[in-house]
């Protein structure tokens, strides 16, 4: 009993400088933070890194509790071509449930960051994964894990999505951008790839049909649990804020 109250008062000191905040799914489009003008026009909206692939199979295959974000609260050095972004805060929503409210926390104390390295155009990133718990970042090395997304500029307009068939091959050159990820030391264990989706563009405009199927993930993935809520985050969740409607976290 003494342990799980020294563990209880640790979560609730260490969750008191949490800045946490409910978001309807449907409004994402508003909710999180704008992209700056000065940004590459392609990576200016509102992106749905489709990890689950539910876009070509309409069900969860086991979500990462990430949702959608944007690059509204990132830091870009133009010098070096690289655009850096926490995972948590108004450019990252996260799926309200008690995975969600875990990873939220977590990504929060590690300082949790992703450093996109894009090419001389800005049509391919590779991306960084790195913690800063002590205000110095450390990378993951790309030998041990390589992330790339890469801009496609044969996707098909969105009018003509989603295809009819439902296989990988048709559904991936519906989206913006193809995530590729591998490891380099081990070449054999092949790489695996997912779509990643533009539901709002550079000019604050929803973009069809993917919005509102985000918006129907999204809002399946909606299990608010109050005490969960409670203990890792400090979230009232009966708020009106996180009850008018299904939510995520950011």
């Amino acid at each position: 009993l003494a342990k799980l109250v020294v563990i209880a008062a640790s979560l609730i000191v260490a969750r008191g400088g949490v800045h946490v905040r409910c978001l309807l799914n449907e409004n994402v489009d508003v909710a999180l933070h704008r992209t700056p003008l000065d940004y590459p026009a392609a990576w200016r909206g509102v992106i749905w890194m489709d990890q689950a692939n539910s876009y070509l199979t309409s069900v969860d295959s086991g979500s990462s509790g990430s949702l959608a974000m944007s690059f509204g609260d990132s830091v870009f050095d133009k010098a070096s071509r690289t655009i850096t972004v926490r995972n948590t805060g108004m450019s990252w929503s996260v799926e309200s449930s008690t995975k969600g409210y875990l990873k939220y926390f977590a990504g929060y104390w590690l300082g949790y960051v992703y450093t996109f390295q894009f090419n001389d155009d800005f049509s391919v990133a590779h991306i960084y994964p790195g913690i800063s718990p002590f205000g110095i970042t450390i990378y993951l090395p790309k030998l041990l894990m390589s992330f790339t997304m890469e801009l496609q500029a044969s996707a098909q307009d969105s009018q003509h999505c989603p295809p009819k068939g439902k296989d990988w091959a048709e559904v991936s050159t519906c989206a913006k951008w193809i995530r590729t990820s591998s490891v380099p030391l081990l070449p054999f264990l092949g790489k695996t790839q997912y779509p990643c989706f533009e539901i709002v563009n550079a000019d604050a405009h929803r973009v069809q049909p993917y919005y509102d199927t985000f918006v129907r993930y999204a809002d399946s993935l909606s299990k608010p649990d109050e005490t969960s809520a409670t203990v890792i985050l400090g979230l009232n969740v009966s708020t009106e804020s996180c009850a008018a409607g299904a939510s995520s976290i950011a």
